[in-house]
């Protein structure tokens, strides 16, 4: 049984500052907020917790931060 509210798991390994994690309506991705290509970005992972599939989802000069799920339209 696995409750994410109480146990911690390191998803990230990158050097870099990876934070504020937000779940996908689905559970099968995460989206979370980094500054490893130098800027802050949004990035979307699988939750296989392997940082090498990450892809950028913005590009800005401007930092983008707080990753939001729109919500699942039927």
């Amino acid at each position: 049984d696995t409750d994410r509210s109480t146990h911690a798991v390191n998803l990230t390994n990158d050097p870099a500052e990876d934070k504020d994690p937000e779940w996908s309506p689905d559970s099968t991705l995460i989206a979370f907020e980094s500054d490893r290509d130098g800027n802050r970005e949004i990035y979307v992972m699988d939750t296989n917790g392997n940082t090498d599939d990450a892809v950028n989802r913005t590009n800005d000069p401007g930092d983008d931060f707080d990753a939001v799920w729109s919500p699942q339209i039927p």
